[in-house]
């Protein structure tokens, strides 16, 4: 196999650990899985879905609406097909949009793919922007919630794109 291709796999199952862990493991008071049951077909589950976000984002600019609709379509998707092991209402239009958001996130800095449209919404990002979204949290957030969110980081990113506004933002608070 070409050493390329090794490298690619090992940073997307590396990229993988790291941000199921930022979507899932750290709000353990709203735990995702039910208790003693085998976690890794969902994570697989995620990991081939996840590499298979590599070809559409590396080959063009994806739009904010497609983005919305993979989001989705994934959150959906792992909510039916493991219902009988996922907690309360399974994954959450927030877990999903960060676990995705994240990925691609590590991915575009990498340079395996395009910009990506949007960034990781979290409590960061999300108190960042003001008392409109108190109350708003990453586990509980809906897609209207996400939409305003976003049209509000458009708004102060100013002429920035969405991923460079977060990504500088990230760089600063993690300085302190």
């Amino acid at each position: 196999m070409e050493i390329q291709i090794v490298k690619k796999e090992f940073m997307h199952r590396e990229i993988c650990s790291m941000c199921f862990l930022a979507s899932f493991g750290m709000a353990l008071r709203i735990p995702f899985y039910k208790k003693g049951i085998n976690r890794e077909p969902i994570k697989e589950y995620f990991r081939e879905e996840l590499w298979n976000l590599i070809d559409r984002y590396s080959s063009r600019q994806v739009e904010d609406k497609e983005h919305i609709e993979l989001i989705v379509t994934i959150k959906n998707e792992v909510n039916n097909k493991f219902s009988e092991q996922l907690s309360r209402e399974g994954i959450t239009f927030g877990r999903a949009q960060k676990l995705i958001n994240l990925y691609l996130k590590y991915m575009w800095v990498c340079g395996y793919i395009k910009e990506p449209p949007h960034c990781p919404i979290d409590s960061q990002v999300i108190g960042k922007l003001g008392q409109e979204f108190n109350g708003v949290g990453m586990i509980s957030m809906k897609r209207k919630n996400y939409d305003r969110i976003i049209e509000a980081i458009r708004e102060m990113a100013g002429g920035q794109s969405i991923a460079e506004w977060e990504l500088t933002f990230f760089n600063k608070i993690s300085k302190r």
